[in-house]
């Protein structure tokens, strides 16, 4: 049986975890659709914000402000470009940030760290100790005929509608005769990007 996932390897830049405990990065809390913020202070203490306010009808320029107004976290946030320019106003600095999400099985809050800090990626096998290898979906590489089986799990959703009609051709190659093919997804209207996916997804 051949699995083939955007999850099962997660190689994220760093965790929600790493964010926490550097100074000067963000985390969001409450609700996936919440503008509720944390940050961590200079001294690695996490910090509230108040609720991000939207700072005009025709952008998506959100500010959120500690209750002393001392901090601040500005960024974009739209539908479709998810969330970029994000920046730590903090003693009398500029801190750009590096904003993801905890991948697609998550609660989808976004957490920040500064650019300067980002670390190596942290690798994650979600799909337990058997084989794993990372591949093209549309050249995976593999011998005729290999498996008697295909789960495409969450894996077609990340591909351009337009390249979709190539996957069958290259999971019959990989099939027995006989073999059966599953595929994962969601619901939705064709060709509309998900707005929670960890990365693009339609």
């Amino acid at each position: 049986m051949l699995t083939l996932t955007a999850s099962s390897c997660d190689e994220r830049p760093f965790t929600r975890e790493d964010a926490m405990a550097v100074p000067h990065s963000v985390i969001q809390v409450g609700e996936y659709r919440d503008k509720d913020w944390e940050y961590v202070d200079s001294n690695g203490v996490t910090q509230k914000l108040n609720r991000c306010e939207d700072e005009s009808p025709w952008t998506v320029e959100y500010r959120c402000t500690s209750p002393d107004g001392a901090v601040e976290l500005t960024f974009d946030n739209s539908k479709y470009d998810r969330m970029k320019d994000a920046v730590l106003h903090i003693d009398g600095k500029d801190v750009p940030l590096d904003c993801i999400n905890g991948g697609f099985w998550t609660d989808g809050k976004m957490f920040c760290m500064p650019n300067s800090a980002t670390p190596e990626p942290t690798r994650n096998l979600m799909l337990g100790s058997g084989p794993f290898r990372v591949a093209l979906l549309l050249s995976l590489e593999l011998p005729n005929g290999s498996f008697s089986g295909v789960l495409a799990w969450h894996s077609l959703i990340h591909r351009a509608p337009a390249a979709l009609p190539m996957a069958p051709t290259e999971f019959q190659h990989v099939l027995w005769s006989e073999g059966r093919l599953l595929v994962g997804s969601v619901q939705g209207k064709a060709g509309d990007v998900l707005d929670n996916a960890a990365t693009e997804a339609y």
